[in-house]
């Protein structure tokens, strides 16, 4: 393989993962692996290059060190999908 070139390394993530696009879809994917810019989620159909999403994940607290689970909202685009 060659050498990484994204700026934020990924770790694995085996999380819950729902997003809800522009149009108010709401779908629940398998995060794959997750950086500070960017994650991969396993979906059963590809997603258009810029589309704009919502997405929201659980964290368990004890992955960052908190008394409780961490709920993470935020908007993201999708910058690559097949």
């Amino acid at each position: 393989m060659g050498n990484e070139r994204r700026r934020h390394p990924r770790v694995p993530a085996a999380l819950p993962f729902r997003m809800v696009s522009e149009a108010g879809d709401e779908e629940s994917f398998d995060l794959v692996d997750l950086s500070e810019s960017g994650a991969r989620i396993k979906c059963h159909h590809a997603i258009p290059a810029m589309t704009r999403i919502r997405v929201a994940l659980v964290v368990p607290g004890q992955f960052v060190d908190a008394d409780a689970d961490v709920r993470v909202d935020t908007t993201g685009v999708v910058v690559w999908s097949h």
